[in-house]
């Protein structure tokens, strides 16, 4: 489809160049099918270790929510961060602070 429509595809580890091959459709579409399937079985890798991760009792990774830090590869309560966290709750389920009606107005 690239080559029909005279785009120049150039690849670095497989060395294709479409110019040279001489509209050698069957190798481009060899390599197209094989890069393809690399990315799905990296995703279904990638997806099986987050879940091993997950059974483990592991944290998966990114930034933290407030109120907790990262303890042997397991969330723990930051009981510093903890405290603003209460207060949020507090102020929310029984003073009726919100989105709208919040502490500064």
């Amino acid at each position: 489809m690239l080559i029909s429509a005279r785009v120049r595809v150039v690849t670095i580890e497989e060395e294709y160049h479409s110019l040279t091959e001489n509209k050698n459709d069957m190798k481009f579409e060899m390599f197209s099918m094989f890069a393809a399937q690399y990315q799905k079985s990296n995703s279904v890798s990638t997806s099986a270790a987050f879940a091993a991760k997950v059974r483990r009792g592991e944290y998966r990774g990114g930034k933290t929510a407030i109120g907790y830090r990262i303890e042997n590869k397991r969330l723990a309560i930051n009981e510093e961060e903890a405290k603003v966290v209460r207060l949020i709750y507090e102020l929310y389920n029984h003073h009726g602070f919100g989105q709208k009606n919040n502490v500064s107005s």
